[in-house]
C-alpha cells in the first residue's frame, strides 16, 4: 500500500489515512472474531476492484460488505491507494 492510503468505512466519521493509522484501526478490530467469509464476487479492471460476500462473527452475527480499491496503476506492482468499505447487518437466520 501506498504511504498515505485512505480509507473510509461508510457510516464512520473519521478517514484513515496513512500506513501507521490503518495498523492502528485494524489492530482495534482484534476483539470481532470472524468464523466465516464468503465471497460472491471479486471485479477487477485496470486501477480498480472490489469485493462483496458476508461475514459470520464467532457471535452468530452476520454482515454483508463491499470493498472498492483503488490501486496506483493497473500493474502487477501496483499499490492500494484507497479502499472504500460498507459493512451492513444482516437480519438474524433464526428470526
Amino acid at each position: 500500500m501506498t504511504d498515505d492510503v485512505i480509507w473510509r468505512i461508510i457510516g464512520e466519521t473519521n478517514v484513515i489515512q496513512g500506513k501507521a493509522a490503518f495498523a492502528e484501526e485494524l489492530k482495534s478490530m482484534t476483539e470481532y472474531k470472524v468464523s466465516g467469509l464468503h465471497f460472491d464476487q471479486i471485479i477487477t479492471h485496470g486501477s480498480t476492484g472490489s469485493a462483496n460476500g458476508t461475514i459470520l462473527m464467532q457471535s452468530g452475527r452476520q454482515y454483508g460488505f463491499c470493498d472498492v480499491y483503488l490501486f496506483t496503476s493497473a500493474g502487477k506492482k501496483a499499490r492500494l491507494k484507497e479502499i472504500t468499505s460498507y459493512l451492513i447487518p444482516l437480519p438474524s437466520s433464526s428470526s
